[in-house]
């Protein structure tokens, strides 16, 4: 049974027809008094507006332009009154409605890494009359694109000349498959190092090997090129120190080599300094006391004076 509407028809006339289950004696047959006529009127009511789709679901790639129409939000008002339309529930700040067409465009730039599925709400309203309004919610769900490559979770490390432990390097991408993991390690160099080797160690991770011991302590700079699954990746530098080392592990300078600490004449000087100044303010402080004491005794004397006379 379909329901009633006022604006496809506002009036409705039916028959009603009377019947006795047996068949009347003959001679007697239905008149007027056994039809009844009823006559049905709506009255009007003032309906919310009415999307035209019940679902919308829709899957966009992260990369966007920003102002790229997503869709349109089709609805319309039984009554016929002009209905407009607003957005909620974008907490990204990434979308907008236009007011007339109902179109939901992007006006900032989406990043799958921070959320890859979003729900908003498109909102149809009356201008006039009661206003009244319907919601439609829209899933979208934001389709990855290469977009990040791998970066070193650390970017520095110390190797002890007397036990060169490998380091193992570690790398993350915040691209799902098939544009993250697993990831390709190289050494950057015009030409192959006679002092450094990168060796894989899993998906994400590869060990760096010294192979020769330098004569002194040095710091090195290595240049360490990571690709991810797709082939896309930048070359990034990790610094290694190669030390004397304690027995703790940790590398070790001798005193000497500290540009911050002073030597002993210069230490001395300091100090010399340092007291000279104390006493030539002791000085100033002492003379000072004294300059005013000789004051107040020159006017004591000068009140006697005073008196006396």
């Amino acid at each position: 049974m379909l329901p009633l509407d006022y604006e496809v028809q506002s009036t409705y006339q039916l028959q009603i027809d009377a019947r006795n289950p047996e068949p009347l004696i003959e001679g007697v047959e239905y008149d007027e008094h056994s039809t009844a006529v009823v006559v049905i009127e709506l009255v009007d009511v003032d309906e919310p507006p009415v999307f035209t789709v019940d679902i919308l679901n829709i899957n966009v790639p992260e990369n966007l332009t920003v102002g790229t129409t997503l869709l349109t939000a089709d609805a319309k008002d039984p009554d016929g009154q002009k209905i407009m339309f607003k957005l909620e529930g974008d907490e990204q700040g990434w979308f907008e409605v236009d007011p007339d067409s109902g179109e939901l465009k992007t006006k900032a730039e989406m990043d799958r890494e921070v959320i890859d599925q979003l729900k908003v709400r498109i909102i149809a309203y009356e201008t006039e009359g009661q206003k009244q309004e319907t919601e439609k919610e829209v899933s979208i769900q934001l389709l990855d694109v290469n977009d990040n490559f791998p970066k070193l979770q650390k970017t520095q490390g110390f190797m002890c000349v007397k036990n060169p432990t490998p380091l193992v390097l570690t790398a993350v991408d915040d691209d799902a498959p098939p544009f993250g993991e697993p990831f390709t390690f190289a050494l950057q160099l015009a030409r192959k190092s006679p002092n450094w080797e990168i060796t894989p160690v899993d998906g994400t991770s590869a060990k760096l090997v010294l192979k020769k011991k330098p004569a002194v302590d040095q710091t090195w700079s290595i240049p360490v090129n990571i690709k991810d699954n797709a082939g896309m990746g930048v070359t990034q530098k990790f610094e290694v120190r190669v030390c004397n080392c304690t027995e703790l592990g940790y590398c070790y300078m001798e005193p000497g080599t500290h540009a911050w600490k002073f030597g002993v004449s210069t230490t001395i000087a300091i100090l010399g300094g340092v007291f000279g100044f104390i006493i030539l303010l002791l000085i100033i402080v002492i003379y000072r006391i004294k300059k005013k004491d000789k004051k107040k005794e020159k006017v004591l004397a000068d009140g006697e004076t005073n008196a006396m006379l």
